[in-house]
């Protein structure tokens, strides 16, 4: 439920979790996403701070741009277009995909997972885009910054690793809007699901060997041959919770 925060003068906000009471916000035609520095004195410096840090040669990352911009409009009307599965375009390589379904099932870790993620996103944009563990806790970086207000964040700005890690996300995505988006914020939830997956398929394994008999663990009956196609079939199986994950790439 939505939570109000007002104090005159100081800050009036409002907190939203819901994920209903975001999307009726969004819908909301005075919520125009203009950020302009008015208002009380917190809502001014959270403004500033969006302006400052989310945006690229001055331009607002896509989902901060202003309700009705027609860039951002005609662009997602073109990437819907690229981006849809239906044309046979391949979004991503088996190399990336194998990684993933190895990770739901109980191999790798979750940066690397999250680093696979990362780098699909990428190159819709980019053929040529890079990912590694460094562009990785850059987008983490930013994403905890995002959340809110702290401490550790004013040491972030202090210290300047804020300012290397933002630098380092908009050098990778070749000073593109959309891509910086999609590999420093869009990516996050798809690898918080990954990583559910990731929990579940692991679960399921120390399941089975914990009610698999000894003999079987050591001594497996061999599995018959299959094609190759039923093979891949069973390997990226998922499980129906975590299916979200992999069509939201």
């Amino acid at each position: 439920m939505a939570q109000r925060i007002r104090v005159p003068g100081l800050v009036d906000l409002v907190l939203v979790a819901d994920p209903s009471e975001i999307r009726a916000l969004n819908e909301e035609p005075r919520l125009d996403r203009r950020f302009l520095p008015r208002g009380p004195l917190v809502n001014r410096l959270i403004a500033g701070r969006i302006r400052r840090w989310f945006q690229i040669k001055g331009q607002p990352l896509p989902s901060l741009a202003p309700r009705g911009d027609p860039v951002r409009a005609e662009r997602q009307r073109e990437l819907a277009i690229a981006l849809d599965p239906a044309d046979g375009r391949a979004l991503w390589s088996e190399q990336q995909l194998d990684k993933l379904a190895s990770f739901v099932r109980g191999v790798g870790t979750r940066d690397g997972a999250a680093i696979t993620v990362q780098e699909i996103v990428g190159r819709l944009f980019d053929p040529l885009y890079a990912a590694n563990p460094e562009s990785w806790r850059a987008a983490t970086l930013i994403d905890r910054f995002r959340e809110g207000f702290s401490l550790v964040q004013i040491i972030w700005l202090i210290t300047g690793r804020l300012r290397r890690a933002r630098a380092l996300l908009v050098e990778r995505a070749s000073q593109n809007r959309w891509a910086m988006h999609g590999t420093a914020i869009g990516c996050m939830e798809s690898c918080r699901r990954w990583s559910e997956c990731g929990n579940f398929g692991r679960s399921r394994t120390r399941h089975r060997l914990a009610t698999t008999p000894c003999s079987a663990v050591v001594s497996p009956r061999p599995r018959r041959s299959q094609e190759p196609s039923r093979r891949v079939s069973r390997r990226l199986s998922s499980p129906e919770k975590c299916r979200l994950a992999r069509s939201s790439c």
